[in-house]
């Protein structure tokens, strides 16, 4: 698959790929044409910063995407267990549908959690945004991701970030500036930092409204307007 995708790409004038850490991977695959690194951008107008930081009688975590097996979830709902046994009043919101989802409701059941993890299935436009706005931290186990949109979501809504070092995510999240990222399936690691955030509210605010400023970098007008320069420097045979 790889041989007849790279083949493909070896043919193109100029490859756009949404992150630099997909470039290492297609020059390992021999893609050899000039490659341009284009956020997938974010709607600011849209997705605003959250006004307040004072957390609520219960510490709100929040997940938001495709529940696929790649996107190991499973890992958060264990970390969010061991977070339990320090802290109490904390819930865990997973916001997506996708075919991972029977197993997680089954190993949510097994852990005892049902009470405190809530499923809520799709989510879009206000309800959404209100969602994001509503949590304290965003958390995301994933180790698939080209660039994660709902993390760059969560990041204009203003809050911080526990990641993985894997792939896409370092790019976005940067670790001890607007979040913290551990291995890929550590979860003590992600525990750790997650508690470490909810014991340290200065610090919380802190890394959301870094957070602000990295996903500002992003602003999908600006990638718009980039995109348009790349298609006509492509027509002009002048990308390098």
């Amino acid at each position: 698959m790889w041989k007849i995708t790279c083949k493909f790409y070896n043919k193109c004038d100029l490859i756009i790929v949404p992150s630099e850490s997909i470039i290492k991977g297609l020059k390992e695959y021999k893609v050899t044409k000039p490659i341009k690194v284009l956020s997938n951008g974010v709607n600011l107008n849209r997705f605003s910063p959250k006004k307040n930081y004072e957390a609520g009688r219960v510490f709100k975590i929040i997940h938001v995407g495709r529940v696929g097996f790649e996107k190991n979830i499973d890992v958060i709902v264990r970390s969010y267990n061991l977070l339990l046994k320090e802290k109490e009043n904390v819930s865990l919101d997973i916001v997506g549908d996708g075919p991972a989802i029977l197993s997680l409701k089954n190993l949510v059941k097994s852990l005892g959690l049902t009470n405190k993890i809530i499923f809520t299935g799709y989510m879009g436009g206000k309800k959404l945004v209100d969602e994001y706005k509503s949590g304290d931290i965003f958390v995301t186990a994933s180790t698939m991701e080209t660039q994660g949109l709902t993390i760059l979501e969560a990041m204009s809504c203003g809050l911080p970030i526990v990641g993985v070092n894997e792939y896409a995510i370092p790019d976005l999240v940067i670790h001890n500036v607007n979040g913290y990222v551990a291995k890929p399936f550590d979860e003590v690691k992600i525990k750790e930092y997650l508690l470490k955030l909810m014991e340290n509210p200065p610090l919380m605010k802190k890394f959301g409204r870094k957070s602000v400023e990295i996903a500002k970098t992003h602003d999908l007008k600006k990638v718009v307007n980039k995109l348009e320069g790349l298609y006509k420097r492509v027509k002009l045979n002048i990308v390098k």
